[in-house]
This record gives structure tokens, C-alpha cells and sequence, in this order.
């Protein structure tokens, strides 16, 4: 594998800071009474993670979110032929 390829495991430090990332738009949302925190696709499996550690989310709530999420990459987009 080549080491700047996009199939390339990420480094470190990319995963760094994007946990850390999430943890701010998270502590933000919680802080200002939000229902809902966008963040990159790439990195729900983390917030996920991040959330049933804080014992914000159950284990069968984090099961759910990271199905229901990956259901919807694979359901209807405008390319899909009828």
C-alpha cells in the first residue's frame, strides 16, 4: 500500500485531532442545549465511541447509530436506477 494513498491507514495524529474534534463539537452542543452535532462521516464510528464511553449512549443505541448510518450510504442516491 502506498503510504499517501487515500486507502492508506490514517496516521496518529490525523486521528488525534480528529477525536479530538469531535469531543469539542460534542462538549459544544451539550453546553449549548443542542439536539444534534455535525460532523465528518469519516468520523461517526468515533463519536459514537466517544459517546458510549461518557455513558451518553448505550451500547445497543451506539449498535444502532453506526448500522443506520452505514444502511443509509448504501440506500437511495440520485444514481440508483429504477
Amino acid at each position: 500500500m502506498l503510504p499517501n494513498s487515500p486507502a492508506s491507514p490514517r496516521s496518529n495524529d490525523e486521528i488525534c485531532v480528529a477525536t479530538f474534534a469531535v469531543k469539542i463539537r460534542c462538549s459544544e452542543a451539550r453546553t449549548y442545549g443542542f439536539a444534534s452535532v455535525c460532523i465528518n462521516p469519516t468520523w461517526v464510528r468515533q463519536a459514537a465511541e466517544h459517546a458510549l464511553r461518557a455513558k451518553r449512549i448505550t451500547f445497543e443505541e451506539s449498535r444502532q447509530l453506526l448500522r443506520r448510518y452505514e444502511e443509509g450510504l448504501s440506500g437511495y442516491t440520485y444514481l440508483e436506477q429504477d
